[in-house]
């Protein structure tokens, strides 16, 4: 298998790793696991990832996140949680097709703010949320959930 090839874990596709082995899909990108995005290509991880901390801190934030407290916390540094840079990143990629109206329509700006950006801030922002215990009353303090122990745990 060479290093661009692309093998079969379980049910998601992941690239093989340079020595062979199966890289485990992080859990941020694992929509990306498609041949539309170049996963396999050197870097562009990294790449989507400055792209998608751009528009967030850069658009979104400013825009879109209003005084951050323990009832609508937001975590500065949001881009190390993993499913908020899952859910962000899903975000970005409707709002990069649905923002283009001459394919997507004049009604796509509305649909891409209420089918996705708020569905997305509610999520995020919510008191049980992923960032509720980066907000201290009105501090901000970045704070990443304990894992969640795999072992003991019976589903019956």
């Amino acid at each position: 298998m060479s290093d661009g090839d692309i093998a079969m874990h379980g049910q998601v596709q992941t690239p093989a790793e340079p020595d062979g082995q199966l890289s485990e899909p992080r859990a941020e990108f694992q929509h990306l696991d498609s041949p539309a995005f170049p996963r396999h290509q050197a870097g562009a991880e990294q790449a989507e990832l400055a792209k998608l901390r751009t528009w967030v801190d850069g658009y979104v934030v400013p825009t879109w996140v209003y005084e951050p407290s323990s009832d609508r916390p937001w975590c500065l540094q949001w881009d190390r949680h993993p499913d908020a840079v899952s859910v962000l990143h899903a975000a970005y990629r409707a709002y990069q097709e649905l923002m283009d109206t001459e394919i997507a329509g004049l009604a796509s700006p509305s649909t891409w703010i209420h089918q996705h950006l708020l569905p997305t801030l509610a999520y995020l922002r919510s008191p049980d949320g992923p960032f509720s215990r980066c907000v201290r009353g009105s501090r901000i303090e970045h704070e990443l959930p304990e894992p969640v122990p795999s072992e003991g745990i019976r589903l019956s």
